[in-house]
């Protein structure tokens, strides 16, 4: 499938890797383009070397899954291992503790 973009799209997006270390959502917002045609950006390119991630982001579940480009031929930073079981229950517990003390605070 062949996306078609405009140059000054394209052209946002590349300043938008430039300014600094940007998800794809990030990189979404800034330019007007849809999540599926920067991810297809992103991703090519990645494979031609003119991007890598330079970190990895905490997606909606809490999982460090969202990566973080950077403009420039750096090495990429491995995807960190995933939680635990038991820490994955931990933290659950502390959001549930913490939503039950605010609620008897409002009462």
């Amino acid at each position: 499938m062949r996306v078609r973009v405009n140059a000054v799209a394209i052209a946002n997006l590349l300043i938008g890797l430039q300014d600094g270390c940007n998800t794809m959502l990030d990189l979404a917002e800034m330019t007007g383009l849809t999540i599926q045609t920067v991810r297809h950006y992103c991703n090519l390119f990645h494979r031609k070397g003119i991007v890598h991630i330079c970190d990895w982001n905490e997606d909606a579940k809490g999982g460090r899954t969202l990566k973080v480009f950077a403009l420039g031929s750096g090495k990429d930073m491995p995807k960190p291992k995933p939680l635990s079981t038991a820490q994955v229950c931990a933290r659950y517990r502390a959001r549930q503790k913490h939503a039950d003390m605010i609620q008897r605070m409002a009462a």
